[in-house]
């Protein structure tokens, strides 16, 4: 019975994969100060019908990381809370060549209460952050990353489990 017990798991895995079928998208962003002692490294993760009319607003992003490091430590940590704005498209459709083309983002350090937004332009480079949310100014550059499909997982698990089971087996 115990044998068996691996192929079930993974057949779990595929079952809970495809009930998943929400195609996820992640732009990443990095940035640095002019002086090049502080830095960003973001990602933002949503399923990409929240691009529909090429707009995703914060909270159509359930999941991100936006951590500063670097010399200026009152601005360092994991930038956790969205207090607003957004990431706005060229288009509707996901990629490499589809980055933001504006961006007003407003996050928030839930430790150490600073936070960074977009400049008054909505620069899609640009973050400025601080106590007030003014200072400090970091340009960088966005990136597109594909996730995984389900699918994919899904046969991942399943030979994952066979091999298991087979192992199992000959044994």
């Amino acid at each position: 019975m115990t044998t068996f017990a691996p192929l079930a798991i993974s057949l779990l895995l595929c079952f809970t994969c495809h009930l998943s079928s929400a195609q996820s998208v992640i732009y990443s962003y990095t940035g640095t100060t002019v002086s090049g002692d502080s830095t960003i490294s973001a990602w933002f993760q949503f399923d990409k019908s929240a691009m529909s009319d090429g707009l995703v607003f914060f909270y159509d992003i359930p999941q991100h990381s936006f951590q500063i490091v670097g010399e200026l430590t009152p601005m360092n940590g994991e930038y956790d809370h969205f207090m607003g704005g957004g990431l706005d498209f060229a288009s509707s459709v996901p990629g490499p060549l589809n980055l933001p083309v504006f961006q007003s983002l407003v996050i928030q350090n839930s430790s150490s209460k600073y936070f960074v937004e977009s400049d008054s332009s909505g620069d899609p480079g640009v973050f400025i952050g601080g106590p007030d949310g003014t200072g400090t100014v970091y340009s960088g550059r966005w990136s597109f990353e594909q996730v995984p499909e389900p699918a994919s997982i899904m046969f991942l698990a399943i030979g994952a489990g066979l091999s298991v089971f087979m192992a199992r087996r000959n044994a």
